[in-house]
């Protein structure tokens, strides 16, 4: 009887956080014609002049107060204002940047909500609050929070930059075309930001079947030949791109070929590596691909960044799988355990993404209820709720529970609209539950 595929790909792009810009909303002073009309109002008692010039006053102390590093002062201040002017949005604003500073996330996203509300047409208050929803790793929030504001009415470059951010987290791609297109509009096209907005629109059209556009965009751009973490991203966005192309038998993995002999460090050519063996699993060439994955990897230093983290755990995901399907089962196993020791010790106080990755390495383990583990992978960020499905399905199939790795399987597929790799790969574990099916079948005739 044919063995049923226990396959599971963990296939997203790199996260890379981006720094949350404070905008602070500056009063605009009137000219002296104004002031007089102002200042004359006030002396006849006019109210609505008389609040405007004390929530002046009172945003003017807060900014003051943030300024000197006093956020407490700053909150009470604001608080005590808001009281009194309970209408003005930009003292809610404020309010939120100086409790965010704080760390007092719940009050601080709170308090954004509020400005929003009493001024919804206004954008910089808009991207305050989806600034503060990405940093916490709200990423479906914050894209809710600008999914009604049109890309050319945002002239801040940063705020453009973001929403790409958002976008990619969100997997967003048609949204996120447009973002980046802004956002290089207002870019100086030699910084740094500008070629990294490049990468993401890149992605962004791969993801819409582009791949070939996305590669000779990596190809046009230079990278620090220096930067081993840039020279990484370079290589582990083109190899994605091939994986995505349609092609005869054999081009791609002469192209992934072309890149492995020309990498520049051992950390590159893992990741080069890892790509040829998803190509290899994708036609269930189970040897080539536990050769391609042979050596060993290092675990990541705590003090490691984001990039070799996460690599670490996709790589030794798909190892897991080259493992077990050539027969070596309990190096599978014992690998899987050094994830989760790894986890263990690294996940607690992390990141949504981080903490959801070594959720899906504990999926991996074991056999699966599929309504609780489709509701443990529907927490996780849109990026990786395919690949943790995908996890699910696997540790129930290695378990033997092939009714729940087919569903589980079939939900990720619907789930991977796209990522081309996972969408294509559940297809096949489908397909090859069906034959493991028909042969026990034939075989208990």
């Amino acid at each position: 009887m044919k063995k049923s595929a226990k396959v599971i790909v963990a296939v997203v792009f790199f996260v890379f956080v981006i720094a949350v810009s404070v905008y602070f909303i500056s009063v605009q002073k009137n000219d002296s014609d104004d002031s007089a009309v102002q200042e004359s109002a006030v002396s006849c008692g006019d109210p609505a002049a008389q609040v405007l010039s004390g929530a002046d006053e009172a945003y003017a102390d807060a900014q003051e107060l943030i300024g000197n590093a006093d956020f407490d002062g700053a909150a009470e201040r604001l608080e005590s204002a808001i009281k009194e002017y309970p209408g003005e949005a930009r003292l809610y604003n404020l309010l939120g940047q100086a409790l965010m500073y704080k760390k007092d996330v719940e009050r601080a996203l709170a308090a954004f909500k509020k400005a929003v509300a009493f001024e919804p047409g206004n954008i910089g208050f808009i991207f305050d609050l989806a600034s503060m929803q990405f940093k916490i790793e709200l990423f479906e929030d914050s894209a809710a929070t600008i999914e009604a504001v049109d890309p050319r009415n945002v002239d801040d470059p940063m705020q453009a930059v973001l929403a790409v951010n958002i976008c990619l987290q969100a997997f967003l791609p048609e949204a996120g075309v447009r973002w980046s297109e802004r956002a290089l509009a207002l870019l100086s096209p030699e910084t740094e930001t500008a070629g990294f907005i490049l990468t993401r629109k890149a992605l962004f059209l791969s993801m819409l079947g582009a791949s070939d556009e996305s590669i000779m965009m990596i190809d046009q751009m230079k990278f620090d030949p220096q930067n081993e973490e840039k020279l990484f991203l370079q290589a582990t966005l083109k190899a994605g791109f091939i994986r995505w192309l349609g092609r005869k038998p054999g081009e791609r993995e002469k192209m992934l070929a072309d890149m492995a002999a020309q990498a520049k460090s051992e950390f590159v050519a893992d990741t080069i590596r890892l790509s040829q063996a998803l190509v290899a699993m994708e036609d269930s060439k189970w040897k080539d691909a536990a050769d391609f994955l042979k050596k060993e990897l290092p675990e990541p230093a705590s003090s490691d960044s984001v990039t070799k983290v996460f690599h670490y755990l996709m790589r030794q995901g798909v190892n897991v799988i080259a493992l077990d399907k050539t027969g070596q089962t309990q190096k599978a196993k014992e690998l899987i355990e050094k994830m989760k020791n790894w986890c263990g010790a690294n996940s607690n106080g992390a990141g949504r993404l981080l903490v959801a990755r070594c959720q899906a390495v504990e999926l991996l383990s074991k056999k699966n209820d599929v309504k609780e583990a489709s509701e443990i992978c529907a927490k996780s960020p849109p990026s990786l709720t395919a690949a943790c499905l995908l996890n699910a399905g696997f540790g129930s199939e290695m378990n033997g529970d092939d009714g729940s790795a087919w569903e589980l399987y079939s939900k990720s597929a619907g789930a991977a609209r796209y990522n081309a790799f996972p969408r294509k790969l559940s297809r096949v574990l489908l397909k090859n539950i069906n034959d493991s099916r028909k042969a026990l079948n034939e075989a208990s005739r």
